[in-house]
C-alpha cells in the first residue's frame, strides 16, 4: 500500500516538473508533439474505458477537436517574434496550461456519469471497506487456501523426496533398459482383441506430482497408457518406484492407491 502511494505522489511530482519545463523552455515543435501525444493517450484510455459508445464517440472527437486548436495556438502565440520576452513566457505557461484540457473534458464526463475514470486518490487508496472485503472474500479465502497449498507442497520433507530422486534421471539419455517383463508383454499380447487403448489421467499424490501441479495449476499432471480396461497392462514414464530405472515402466494401481490424495480419471 506504501508503494501504490509513493507511486502516485512520484507521478504528481513528474507531471509538475515536466510541465514546469515546458512552460520555461518550452518550443513549438515540443508543444505540438505534447498535444499529439496527449490527445492519443486519451483516445486510446477513452477506448478503453466502462462509458457507452455514444458517449466515447463524443469524447474522441473533443480530444481530437481540442487538439486542433491547441496546436494553433501554438504555431501562433509561443514562438511569435512580435511578442516581448514577458509576452512570450505567459503564451508557454497558457500553452502548458491547457496541456491538462483533455483531463478537465474526461472529468466532467465523469462526474456526470457518476463513474471513477481515474487513479483512486491518496485517501481513497489507503482505504478498504467492508464491502470490498465482503466482495472479494471468496477471492480471499481463494488465496490464503493457494498460500496453505504451497506451504505443504514446498516442504522440506516434498523438496527432499523430490532431490533425492532427481540424480536418477536424465535429460540427455534414456536410462531405463528393458523393464518390461516378458509376462508384460504376453499380457499385452492378450489384450489384442480388445480394440481401445486407454488413456490414464491421474493425481498420484507423490511429491514431483504436486510441485508439477503448482505450475500447471491443474490437479490431474500424470499420463499413462494401459491396453486393456482392466489397466493390467498399464505403464507410464515414472520413476520405477526406486526398484527399476526410471522410464516407461510398468504401474500397478494398487500402488496408487496407497498414496494419499490419489485420483483416477
Amino acid at each position: 500500500m506504501k508503494d501504490l502511494i509513493s507511486d502516485r505522489k512520484l507521478i504528481n511530482t513528474t507531471m509538475w516538473i515536466l510541465l514546469v519545463g515546458v512552460a520555461f523552455f518550452g518550443t513549438m515543435p515540443l508543444f505540438v508533439l505534447i498535444y499529439y501525444a496527449f490527445a492519443i493517450f486519451m483516445i486510446m484510455r477513452t477506448a478503453q474505458s466502462q462509458f457507452p459508445k455514444r458517449v466515447k464517440i463524443w469524447m474522441i472527437v473533443a480530444y481530437l477537436v481540442l487538439a486542433v486548436l491547441q496546436i494553433v495556438f501554438a504555431a501562433n502565440a509561443v514562438e511569435a517574434h512580435h511578442f516581448n520576452l514577458v509576452t512570450a513566457f505567459f503564451s508557454r505557461v497558457f500553452a502548458a496550461a491547457i496541456i491538462l484540457l483533455p483531463l478537465a473534458i474526461e472529468r466532467i464526463v465523469v462526474v456526470n456519469k457518476k463513474t471513477d475514470f481515474y487513479l483512486p486518490s491518496i485517501k481513497e487508496v489507503a482505504t478498504v471497506s467492508f464491502e470490498q472485503l465482503n466482495t472479494n472474500k471468496e477471492l480471499i479465502s481463494h488465496s490464503l487456501q493457494g498460500m496453505g497449498k504451497i506451504k505443504h507442497t514446498l516442504s522440506t520433507d516434498n523438496l527432499k523426496e523430490t532431490f533425492e530422486d532427481l540424480h536418477r534421471h536424465s535429460s540427455t539419455r534414456y536410462i531405463n533398459n528393458g523393464s518390461l517383463t516378458d509376462d508384460y508383454f504376453k499380457l499385452a499380447e492378450q489384450s489384442l482383441s480388445d480394440p481401445y487403448i486407454y488413456l490414464v489421467i491421474s493425481n498420484t499424490g507423490s511429491s514431483a506430482s504436486e510441485i508439477i501441479s503448482l505450475f500447471t495449476q491443474k490437479q490431474y499432471n500424470h499420463a499413462s497408457i494401459s491396453f486393456d480396461a482392466d489397466l493390467k497392462t498399464i505403464i507410464s514414464y515414472n520413476g520405477g518406484e526406486k526398484v527399476y530405472p526410471p522410464g516407461l515402466n510398468a504401474e500397478m494401481v494398487e500402488a496408487f492407491h496407497k498414496k494419499k490424495m490419489t485420483h483416477l480419471c
